[in-house]
């Protein structure tokens, strides 16, 4: 086998290893941010975290 064949073919197994465990952390990650935006507190927060970081951006370009 060709050495450009050989190199190709070991970069496809090694995505094809990541994939599996990437796609499962990705799934994690979803449902606990799924979990944070179902908790009112926490979207009640996040608000008054971006309506604040908007305020002070208007403040500063004045």
């Amino acid at each position: 086998m060709p050495i450009i064949g050989f190199r190709l073919q070991h970069a496809m197994s090694s995505i094809q290893e990541s994939y599996g465990r990437d796609h499962l952390e990705l799934t994690v990650i979803r449902g606990y941010v799924k979990r944070l935006l179902a908790n009112a507190r926490v979207v009640s927060y996040l608000l008054g975290l971006a309506l604040n970081m908007c305020l002070s951006c208007r403040a500063s370009s004045r």
